[in-house]
């Protein structure tokens, strides 16, 4: 849910560097996430695997209606 949400803040933003430090840090904050569950042993990592995929597809989903809701 966090890079959906960096990425449609971030479309308001006209900087493109402070865009990208947004995005990265939602990025890096997935992965950390993601990683932290397998190291902990409370997923395994095919379930985690699945997690981003699954994550991948909401995102441009999320993209994709924001897109024809809210034309700029």
């Amino acid at each position: 849910m966090i890079l959906p949400l960096a990425k449609l803040v971030t479309r308001s933003i006209p900087e493109l560097a402070r865009c990208r430090v947004i995005n990265g840090a939602a990025l890096l904050q997935v992965i950390a996430v993601g990683l932290s569950r397998i190291a902990l042993g409370v997923h395994w990592p095919s379930n985690v695997l699945a997690g981003w995929c699954f994550g991948i597809a909401w995102d441009a989903g999320t993209l994709m209606l924001a897109d024809r809701l809210f034309v700029q």
